[in-house]
């Protein structure tokens, strides 16, 4: 978790705490500014890099070259989908990288996904500042 979202995260707890009862929607009002705060500080020096539309992003993009002589497989994911794992912990890596590979696996990955946030609709199970993230994959397998 970028230290971004998690001192974003330990204030939502903060606020949380301060008010037992306190609804999701209240709490979030709290964090407005600081999660604005911190939209301006992506792809900045003292902030985080994105790719983003405007390629602002792009000379701090991280490469890796992987060789492989006879079976690769890969995912690309966004970290609402990975939530399964650092949020939900539900599963661990191994686990959802072996289960997303499997037939419809990013279907039925999702629609866990989806069953445990509708599960804790208020965020008291799992606390996370956004209750719902995009869940988006790209699976590649490649055999020679």
């Amino acid at each position: 978790m970028h230290k971004f979202d998690h001192a974003l995260l330990g204030e939502y707890l903060k606020v949380r705490k301060a008010e037992p009862g306190m609804t999701h929607q209240q709490a979030w009002k709290h964090l407005v500014p600081t999660i604005r705060a911190n939209r301006q500080r992506m792809n900045t020096s003292d902030g985080y890099w994105i790719l983003s539309p405007d390629g602002k992003g792009l000379p701090y993009m991280q490469r890796k070259e992987v060789p492989f002589s006879s079976e690769m497989r890969a995912i690309l994911l966004t970290d609402g989908l990975y939530r399964l794992v650092d949020t939900y912990f539900s599963m661990d890596a191994e686990t959802f990288f072996s289960r997303a590979f499997e037939p419809a696996g990013l279907s039925i990955l999702v629609q866990e996904l989806r069953s445990l946030e509708d599960a804790d609709p208020n965020a008291e199970l799992y606390p996370r500042v956004k209750l719902q993230d995009d869940a988006s994959a790209l699976l590649v397998s490649n055999r020679i």
